[in-house]
């Protein structure tokens, strides 16, 4: 995953974070809210690339693993299977891995979108107040 990606998020999340209670500039929620959407598209596109070597880890471990299987039957099927799961330890720690990346980063588009969340309510309350101020005044 691209480091640049995470980096703007974290850089907008700070940014959001750090305002001033009652902070109600709608214009410059609204610029925040665009960004950390555009950057949640990019990185849920690179979310999907892991998934996608995951998949492929798996897939070769899979078969890897089949072929010793295959090799090695004619001494029983336990120990065939023993055999390739002690000859397949490299693809499996690939693997895993990549699965731990995945669910790690799938864990962080969650959260991003829980901040998306808050800050689109947070601008549907200051256009309120807003519209408020601007009908009494």
């Amino acid at each position: 995953m691209s480091t640049e990606s995470i980096d703007e998020i974290n850089e907008v999340v700070q940014w959001y974070t750090t305002l001033p209670f009652g902070y109600n500039d709608v214009n410059d929620l609204m610029f925040g809210r665009q960004k950390l959407t555009g950057y949640l598209f990019r990185y849920t596109t690179e979310l999907g690339e892991v998934r996608k070597s995951w998949n492929q880890a798996q897939a070769i471990r899979e078969n890897e693993k089949s072929k010793l299987e295959a090799r090695e039957v004619h001494q029983g099927i336990g120990k065939a299977e023993i055999f390739a799961k002690a000859n397949t330890t490299k693809e499996f720690d690939l693997e895993k891995k990549l699965e731990g990346a995945y669910y790690s980063h799938k864990e962080n588009v969650e959260s991003i979108r829980e901040v998306l969340n808050a800050m689109n309510q947070h601008i549907a309350i200051a256009r309120d107040e807003l519209t408020r101020r601007n009908f009494q005044g």
